[in-house]
């Protein structure tokens, strides 16, 4: 398994104890954690026995990146499989049993598991989240079996696992990077599986819970991740032309679909994000 660590270290005992819970059948055998910071801030040997029968291996990735970070620990994790997940989620107990049997069991190339939001708590004033916006961070429909991905079905980044090939990287030109919330990496490596003919499934019992923090969804944090979002999706977009993806662009339908005030200040930002790395792509022609 791999998870990358930016700005999150205090997040790390959380996962941890969540890997420990998981059943004796779908027990890790390896935890790569990928320090993600300019400095390293983890030692070799943090929490080096924290999780019976597992090897815990620290590596130092001091370009920031998520998709680097990633990318650093696939290159370092040596079983058949690799899972994914982020420090601040948290898998549920049958997890890695239900993700590594969907992945043995059906022969696909990549499974993503059920991702839902762990909102903060019902107290905050921000505990009430529209589905336009609960969104942004976790897809909203789920089969109720294992089923090969279609839409309206997508999967993401924290809850990802897939054969240890060369091939399964994600792309560096995505995901979030220092201040740019660049995202779609987890789109965009599904795609390319697909267009290599590979089998990608869906596998809903294999749930984790992705934390969506009260500074998250402060309206300023809401736009930013929209535009970032249409940033994201444009590349992805000259990267695999003609590819479906499940979104739209057009201020008419964002009009049509805006449920509040927010939601149209959230898909106007997507808008704009979006047709201003077209037309920067169409200028200088790189990803950067």
């Amino acid at each position: 398994m791999v998870t990358a660590v930016y700005g999150n270290v205090h997040d790390l005992d959380g996962l941890l104890e969540a890997l420990r819970e998981q059943r004796p059948s779908g027990a890790l055998d390896e935890l790569v954690i990928v320090d993600n910071h300019r400095q390293r801030r983890l030692p070799d040997d943090f929490q080096a026995e924290s999780i019976p029968g597992c090897a815990i291996r620290v590596v130092h990735e001091p370009h920031v990146g998520l998709s680097r970070a990633r990318n650093a620990g696939i290159r370092a994790a040596s079983g058949a499989y690799v899972l994914v997940t982020d420090p601040d989620s948290r898998p549920l107990p049958n997890w890695v049993h239900e993700l590594s049997a969907a992945l043995q069991e059906s022969g696909a190339f990549c499974a993503g598991g059920r991702t839902v939001a762990d909102l903060p708590a019902a107290d905050s004033p921000r505990a009430e989240v529209s589905a336009a916006v609960l969104e942004q961070f976790v897809p909203l429909a789920w089969p109720e079996h294992r089923t090969r991905l279609r839409a309206p079905y997508w999967l993401i980044g924290c809850n990802l696992g897939f054969r240890n090939e060369p091939e399964s990287l994600f792309d560096e030109t995505l995901g979030v990077r220092g201040e740019r919330h660049l995202s779609c990496e987890d789109l965009e490596f599904v795609i390319r599986a697909l267009r290599a003919g590979e089998e990608v499934i869906v596998a809903p019992k294999a749930v984790v819970r992705r934390a969506v923090h009260s500074a998250d969804l402060r309206t300023r944090s809401v736009l930013l991740r929209a535009f970032w979002h249409g940033v994201s999706v444009a590349r992805v977009r000259r990267l695999h032309g003609g590819a479906h993806i499940y979104d739209s662009y057009r201020i008419r339908d964002a009009l049509r679909a805006a449920a509040n005030r927010l939601v149209l200040l959230m898909n106007l930002a997507r808008i704009a994000g979006f047709r201003i790395e077209r037309l920067r792509l169409r200028v200088c022609r790189r990803l950067m």
